[in-house]
């Protein structure tokens, strides 16, 4: 088993040289460039079928509470 005081020294001299290590350095190299989205005057809502679905259920019931109004009031 390696001994943990060599192990450390290692470490300390592989972030001493000058290439190093870049996962120790904590330079991957690897900088993702971020996309921004294209900026807009509305905001723009995610597709929510449960809204979709409640909203046509709300619907529904109104146009079926109206037409029973009327249907009542006539006969």
């Amino acid at each position: 088993m390696v001994d943990l005081h060599n192990l450390t020294e290692r470490i300390s001299h592989l972030r001493d040289r000058e290439g190093g290590s870049a996962i120790l350095n904590g330079n991957s190299g690897y900088s993702p460039k971020k996309k921004t989205p294209p900026t807009s005057p509305e905001r723009r809502f995610a597709r929510d079928y449960l809204m979709v679905f409640v909203l046509a259920l709300f619907c529904i019931t109104v146009l079926i509470e109206l037409v029973l109004i009327f249907w009542i009031d006539l006969f």
